[in-house]
């Protein structure tokens, strides 16, 4: 199903991903549930993250959340051109990351990606 936001809400999602731009906590928290939405095959969340939100950034986080189990359009789709990079630049980081590591460690992607979920 496709989802239609409404004014409020995407509002809300584009500062939810300029939150996510920055370098705190809630943050990073936020960034992890944008990417989860854009693969969660991917990147994997860690609910007990919730609990460093504050009130603000957890109604962002229940947004995500939302579209992520209501909509089949990836959360990249949903924001403009700047900030759908800025999402897709993330995932890109965080994969050459993983790959780092792995090469570091000399493992495959899955045993790396085992090791980053535990």
């Amino acid at each position: 199903m496709l989802i239609v936001l409404t004014d409020e809400q995407q509002e809300q999602l584009n500062a939810a991903v300029d939150m996510a731009a920055r370098d705190h906590g809630g943050a990073v928290v936020l960034r992890s549930l944008i990417l989860g939405a854009y693969n969660g095959d991917e990147w994997r969340v860690d609910l007990t993250d919730l609990r460093r939100l504050d009130d603000r950034t957890t109604k962002w986080a229940w947004l995500i959340i939302s579209i992520a189990a209501q909509s089949r359009a990836e959360i990249h789709t949903l924001v403009d051109e700047r900030r759908s990079k800025l999402i897709r630049r993330w995932a890109s980081e965080r994969a050459d990351a993983r790959k780092a590591l792995g090469d570091e460690l000399g493992l495959p992607r899955e045993d790396v990606m085992r090791v980053v979920r535990s």
